[in-house]
């Protein structure tokens, strides 16, 4: 539709302006007039019956109106908005929230300052508003909002839904404080970024408390308070792991698993989903905690299972995966034994290979067009613009191609985790040795490989070496 509109009006910017204007309107108010249709050069877009009309677009053909032409939202929503009642106001806010069309909040809340009308529709708008900021990430612009919203529903009588939004606003200048935080953290001014922190964690308390007060009368509130309770935890607990203070992050991580594990009864299953998700990564991190304490390979595995799980429901996938990484980094260095080796990093392997498939099928579509664009662009350029570190863009990349290759073989894949890890133990490029590289690097260690095994993973790597070669140098 987005392209049909461009058809017609040729890129000139009033028309677009006057059609975008017409589908804002019939969002917000159901119809538009038949005389403007009229003069609308896209009359595809609505359908008539006497005098009004509404729009023929399903929900995606107006989002991607919207999105694509968002440049020139400004200047349709001055048109609208002007003679716009204030419900129907309401009704414009509350579709393109259910849109979810990125960075048209920062736009609407430009616009819809100095509203007038009942105390309880002004509320919901800065409410629903609010949400679409915080959803944008502008997290300070959301919690002025939601206070708003919160004082408005206070004049409605609304003391509940006040509440509600209070507490949403806490929430936000949390999120706040934490982006500030992380700014401090990368300029090592690690004192300021610690108050930072704390007051963090102190909104993140005081809104659970508000959340748990309007919690009879609104459902959700319940789960956001048990979520912010932990969060006022965590936020503590993430900030003195990273800062090596694992003593302390151990304490607040066990906090948050305690606090969760009282929290179950009264939840709908979707919020015992979320709450149990929450729990495991805590527990998680409590057990990586206690495995750097304690310098065991057994914790160290434990916590990068469990990491490792949560990757697998697709739980904060590109966090999860690093601790994953880190975990089984501590075990690895721990082992004592060959076995040990073999046990741990191929599950390694499996889950960087995993997480990295997802992320090449969202951004390329397939592995092939991932490796075509592997010919024309470095590596590193590659690396960069998926947010995966070039060695487990490289594990990945040898892990497929080793796979099909095993397969055409007629062999099971287990071989392709075994041969990945002893490319990895002797410390040599999963994206480019060869059999014969290998076979030199295991004659000059002290790792013993069963001479049948080695030599059928050498004409594998061969293979491998070969089409790899083809890739890169083609």
């Amino acid at each position: 539709m987005a392209n049909l509109i461009v058809e017609k009006c040729g890129w000139n910017i009033e028309a677009i302006t006057n059609t975008l204007s017409l589908i804002l309107q019939a969002l917000a108010s159901g119809f538009v007039e038949k005389r403007q249709v009229e003069t609308c050069p896209v009359k595809e877009l609505f359908i008539c019956e006497n005098d009004k009309c509404i729009l023929s677009l399903s929900r995606d053909d107006i989002r991607n109106i919207l999105a694509t032409f968002k440049d020139m939202l400004d200047s349709a929503l001055d048109r609208v908005l002007k003679d716009l009642s204030i419900d129907n106001v309401l009704n414009l806010v509350q579709t393109l929230y259910d849109l979810s069309i990125e960075g048209i909040s920062t736009i609407l809340d430009s616009k819809l300052r100095n509203l007038t009308g009942p105390p309880g529709v002004i509320a919901q708008i800065n409410e629903t508003l609010a949400s679409m900021l915080y959803a944008d990430l502008q997290y300070e612009q959301a919690s002025q909002r939601f206070r708003q919203a919160a004082e408005y529903y206070k004049q409605a009588g609304q003391i509940d839904r006040a509440l509600f939004t209070e507490a949403f606003s806490n929430v936000a200048m949390a999120e706040k404080l934490k982006e500030e935080a992380s700014r401090l953290h990368e300029e090592n001014k690690h004192t300021e970024e610690e108050e930072l922190i704390k007051q963090a964690s102190k909104l993140y308390a005081e809104s659970s408390t508000l959340f748990r007060k309007c919690s009879a009368t609104i459902p959700e509130a319940l789960i956001n308070a048990i979520l912010s309770k932990c969060d006022a935890y965590e936020v503590l607990a993430n900030y003195y792991f990273t800062h090596g203070l694992v003593d302390e992050a151990e304490k607040y991580y066990n906090l948050c698993v305690s606090e969760l594990r009282l929290e179950y009864i009264g939840l709908s299953e979707e919020h015992r989903r979320i709450v149990e998700l929450k729990e495991r990564t805590c527990r998680a991190f409590l057990k990586l905690c206690r495995a750097i304490i304690e310098q065991k390979m057994e914790l160290y595995e434990e916590a990068g299972d469990e990491f490792r799980e949560l990757v697998k429901e697709r739980y904060v996938e590109d966090v999860m995966v690093e601790l994953a990484a880190i975990a089984y980094k501590g075990a690895l260095d721990l082992a004592n034994t060959l076995d040990d080796i073999l046990r741990i990093y191929p599950k390694y392997i499996e889950l960087v290979s995993l997480y990295t498939d997802r992320v090449v099928q969202e951004k390329y579509g397939s592995f092939d067009n991932f490796i075509r664009e592997l010919k024309v662009r470095p590596l590193a350029s590659i690396s960069k613009d998926v947010r995966i570190d070039e060695y487990a863009l490289k594990m990945y990349i040898a892990f497929k191609m080793l796979s099909n290759i095993v397969k055409e073989m007629g062999l099971d894949t287990v071989i392709v985790l075994e041969l990945l890890t002893l490319v990895a133990g002797l410390g040599l490029d999963p994206l480019t040795t060869s059999g014969v590289e290998l076979r030199m690097e295991v004659s000059r260690s002290n790792i013993e490989v069963n001479k049948e095994k080695l030599d059928l993973m050498c004409k594998i790597l061969d293979e491998y070496h070969k089409r790899v070669m083809e890739i890169l140098f083609s």
